[in-house]
């Protein structure tokens, strides 16, 4: 993209699209970190170049509101632009399902997350679904850039870092129930509707336990293979 010249991009209109919503959302990406506080300095720069040539790296997909959120910490770490990329193609690889048209991925794990509750907190599912938000679909900020808004730097790092580790493929579905689990009485004992467990679970970012978050995620992994050996034969 580089190489793209004046006359090349003036008839060139995905490039031009794809770049305008890469500069509107990376401005707006982690500028209370050091990287990015400066609006014409090199890190929104570096992230700028990572995001838009990912767009033609993988010209398909191209780009995604959201990727900005992924591709900053990954900067921040590597601290170098071609590493970083790297990473976050890696990332992508996994995440990539999430982005799509249809959202096949986001449907899926908002599917399984339906299913894990009903297993580990079929009260609360229960009480979801009386009031229509059993789609779950006010977790979908937190599984769509892995609750990236909802922690610190370092504590998303943490988080991050524990998820990869992590043997259990699904355990970002355990922090989203861990999360639930923790305010449950709250939404049940003020009888919340969809509008107000949404507005209450983005009202959560921020102010929530990583290390209690994930020692309950792990917790609740735990349970659910217990569950599934002692399942009875279908």
């Amino acid at each position: 993209w580089q190489s793209i010249t004046p006359e090349q991009e003036a008839r060139f209109s995905k490039f031009r699209d794809r770049r305008h919503r890469i500069e509107k959302d990376v401005v707006r990406t982690d500028r209370g970190v050091d990287m990015f506080a400066d609006e014409n300095g090199v890190g929104l720069e570096r992230l700028h170049a990572i995001l838009l040539t990912y767009s033609f790296y993988n010209f398909d997909l191209a780009y995604c509101q959201g990727m900005s959120d992924l591709a900053a910490p990954l900067l921040v770490v590597m601290d170098d632009e071609v590493e970083a990329f790297w990473c976050f193609q890696k990332l992508m690889e996994q995440m990539e399902p999430n982005f799509h048209k249809d959202q096949n991925g986001m449907h899926t794990q908002l599917e399984m997350l339906h299913t894990l509750c009903g297993q580990l907190e079929p009260e609360l599912l229960a009480y979801l679904e009386t009031k229509d938000c059993s789609n779950f679909y006010f977790c979908f900020r937190w599984l769509l850039i892995i609750f990236k808004r909802e922690f610190s730097p370092d504590a998303t790092m943490r988080l991050w870092e524990t998820l990869w580790a992590s043997n259990d493929s699904h355990l970002a579905l355990f922090v989203a129930l861990a999360i639930l689990r923790q305010h449950k009485c709250k939404i049940l004992e003020e009888e919340m509707e969809f509008d107000e467990v949404l507005k209450f679970v983005n009202g959560l970012a921020l102010h929530i336990d990583c290390v209690q978050t994930l020692q309950d995620a792990d917790w609740l992994s735990q349970v659910a293979r217990h569950h599934t050996a002692h399942a009875p034969d279908a």
